[in-house]
């Protein structure tokens, strides 16, 4: 667990979460120094105040791109907005990796100052951990406006705390959500429904119960593809699981090296895909008008080789993002993803 600050972040707003994390879940998180918020990204105007807002998204990708652990909470002091609502104490996604607690709206000379900061700080680790309901009583209830946040409770409710407590439910490595989320559910669940839903016309059932059809028959080369690579899925939800055990001084040494080769991989395979596209560039020029370009059309091929080279290694990071992600999920049972 690393907690990354954005910007200049107070040491009592730093000290507090800190405290939180060890004393409510046991964890000691590292500090993680996160790029300014206007260098993410730039602040946009409320339409209901002059205030300028950062927008949650862009900041949500800085923490994860700071972050060497496998969850990540972001503290900042810049005013965050999502979805259209504005000046927002703190944001995050439901089994998600990264969250965020702006203290934009909390003032250090108030008594309520650390309380506020430990609620959120609740509230946000609750929702990584797979917590997705919003209810009195909790600390996970909708708070609005400063009011309404300091009148919630500053812990879990009794429900709450046994989702994330009891041995059949409680977070687990590789993914640290609980068990009955239903963001566990969602793809199983989606699956179900779409196989129920399958036309009747011009399918046939074979006696496995496979619904064949038109629509799902050039899906079955794919499958055998799975198939051959459920192997390796395995094996990468076993390194998941086995690296998310070793100690943090290990798994921070690991995740830089892996960071560090990211970045050059990437980064060749960006110069790679300029050059050629440069290459093809030229190439048809010559074929198709049979004379060699200016130096100014030479400029505009390699603006647009650099761009394309740019969106080209972009997709093949998402793809291969995509691949592993698959993989790691792809390995459990229907009946893990489900419950």
């Amino acid at each position: 667990m690393d907690i990354v600050t954005l910007g200049d972040v107070s040491g009592t707003t730093i000290s507090t979460a800190r405290q939180t994390l060890e004393g409510t879940f046991g964890i000691v998180a590292r500090r993680r120094r996160g790029p300014d918020p206007d260098r993410v990204c730039d602040p946009e105007p409320s339409p209901y105040t002059d205030e300028e807002l950062f927008e949650s998204a862009p900041l949500l990708d800085a923490i994860a791109d700071a972050n060497e652990a496998d969850l990540a909470i972001g503290l900042t002091a810049a005013g965050i907005r999502h979805d259209g609502q504005d000046r927002l104490f703190g944001l995050g996604e439901v089994g998600g990796t990264s969250a965020v607690v702006s203290t934009y709206c909390f003032d250090e000379a108030e008594e309520s100052f650390t309380e506020r900061i430990e609620k959120q700080v609740h509230k946000q680790m609750g929702r990584l951990l797979g917590l997705d309901t919003t209810h009195g009583g909790c600390v996970l209830e909708r708070a609005s406006f400063l009011g309404a946040l300091d009148e919630t409770d500053s812990g879990f409710c009794t429900e709450c705390r046994a989702r994330l407590t009891d041995p059949e439910t409680a977070p687990a490595p590789p993914l640290w959500v609980v068990s009955d989320s239903p963001v566990l559910a969602e793809n199983f669940d989606a699956d179900v429904e779409e196989s129920n839903d399958a036309s009747a016309a011009g399918s046939r059932t074979d006696d496995s119960g496979l619904e064949l059809s038109l629509r799902t028959l050039p899906l079955v080369p794919i499958g055998f593809v799975a198939m051959a690579l459920s192997p390796f899925a395995r094996g990468v939800s076993r390194f998941a699981a086995w690296e998310s055990t070793l100690p943090p001084e290990t798994r921070r040494v690991l995740h830089g090296g892996y960071r560090i080769g990211r970045f050059w991989t990437f980064a060749a395979l960006f110069v790679a895909l300029a050059v050629l596209t440069l290459y093809a560039e030229l190439s048809l020029y010559a074929r198709v008008l049979g004379t060699s370009p200016g130096a100014a059309i030479v400029w505009g091929m390699i603006v647009v080789a650099i761009g394309l080279g740019f969106y080209g290694q972009l997709l093949v990071r998402s793809m291969v993002a995509g691949a592993y992600e698959g993989l790691l999920r792809g390995s459990q049972s229907p009946e893990t993803r489900r419950r």
